[in-house]
């Protein structure tokens, strides 16, 4: 069982609820990567660049193939 590695955006809403969102590529389709090292990098680019005190998360999905 191979695994890919995804990030969430975590929004804070202004009644305090956090909303999880998945990011998504140039297509639209959620954005895999194949490594964990890969995904922490741009995590840490987006994560470097967030004004609005919005905060990333990787989550890892486990494929069946």
């Amino acid at each position: 069982m191979s695994s890919s590695f995804i990030i969430i955006k975590n929004i804070e809403t202004v009644h305090k609820t956090v909303v999880p969102v998945v990011i998504l590529d140039d297509l639209g389709e959620v954005m895999e990567f194949s490594s964990e090292e890969e995904a922490e990098k741009l995590k840490q680019i987006f994560q470097k660049n967030s004004d609005s005190g919005h905060t990333y998360l990787i989550r890892e999905i486990k494929n069946k193939r």
